[in-house]
Parts: C-alpha cells; structure tokens; sequence
C-alpha cells in the first residue's frame, strides 16, 4: 500500500464541505480527480498560489467564504492502482495518442485525451488506476514567484481518480 501526501488549496467554504462530504472529483489539466500537490518544501506555498490564481479568475465567486484554506491529504491506493504519467514509455504512448487526436492545447480536449488514456490502459491492465502522478506547471509566476521553475521543473501532483482512497489530515483555514 502507498501512502502519497499531497495538499490542496481552496476556499473556506468549499474545504468546510470537502471536510462534511469529502471530495468530489472534477475536470482538472490532466483528467478527472481531485488534484493535490506532492507534499513537499513548496506545496504549502503552490496551494495557495493556486487559490489565489483561481480566486482571481472568478471561480470562487459563489463561496460565502473566499478565504483560503489549505487542506493536508493522504492519499492511500495499492501500487498496482498507482500510475506515473511521467516515465518515458507512458510519456511516448500519450504523445502518439495526442498526435493522433490532434488536442492541440486546448485544456478540455487534453483532460479528455488523458481520462482517455487512462481508461485505455485500465482494460489492459484490468485494473482500476486510482491514483495517477504527473508533473504539472505551477501557477503563473505572478502568484508564484517563491517556486524556481527553471531549477526544479514542474511540481508534482497526485490526481486521486477515488474519493474514497483521499484521508483529510488538516485543514488549514484563512491560510497566506
């Protein structure tokens, strides 16, 4: 059994009710699921860069309470459920996969071509993947000056494809 850590940023209001009816799974950059960042020195800081960057796009608009919260995960899932999008092969397959669905970057067709992928490699396998790693970029540099992209590359993150197998920890609110 993994135990993955992650954090993931978002609003009083809706950490309030993740906490209540846990966490419901959406279309995120790279298929549905709950999306955290790998706990780490920077994933505290790229969660609320996150909120924040969704803030300013209007997304909370509708929450009672727009204030940041910072809610601390674990993330169980057996290893033959876990899947890293990152190794070479995978990274080739869904390359080919892209060009032949010709996604170009728009960000629906790209979620879709990775939920896609991943249903694809399911029924080979015969298992569920409940959990897939990926390395996503951060969000803008105006909201995340502190993280050193061109060091360290894209942070990573877990995309829990499972509401079930993701264990609130903490909830941090009014974070900064």
């Amino acid at each position: 059994m993994l135990i993955l850590k992650g954090v993931h940023g978002t609003t009083v209001a809706r950490a309030r009710k993740i906490a209540d009816e846990g966490f419901s799974l959406s279309i995120g950059r790279r298929g549905s699921g709950a999306y955290f960042w790998r706990q780490g020195y920077h994933s505290r800081n790229l969660a609320v860069a996150w909120w924040k960057f969704c803030k300013e796009r209007n997304i909370y608009s509708g929450d009672n309470n727009q204030n940041c919260a910072v809610i601390d995960a674990e993330i169980s899932v057996k290893r033959a459920e876990y899947l890293s999008l990152e190794e070479h092969g995978i990274k080739d397959k869904i390359a080919v996969l892209a060009g032949k669905q010709r996604v170009g970057s728009d960000k629906r067709k790209i979620a879709k071509l990775y939920d896609f992928f991943i249903r694809k490699m399911e029924q080979k396998g015969k298992l569920k993947i409940r959990v897939v790693e990926v390395f996503l970029s951060p969000p803008p540099r105006r909201f995340c000056k502190f993280y050193p992209a061109e060091a360290l590359g894209h942070p990573s993150c877990y995309v829990a494809r499972a509401s079930d197998c993701i264990h609130i920890t903490g909830i941090e609110e009014n974070a900064k």
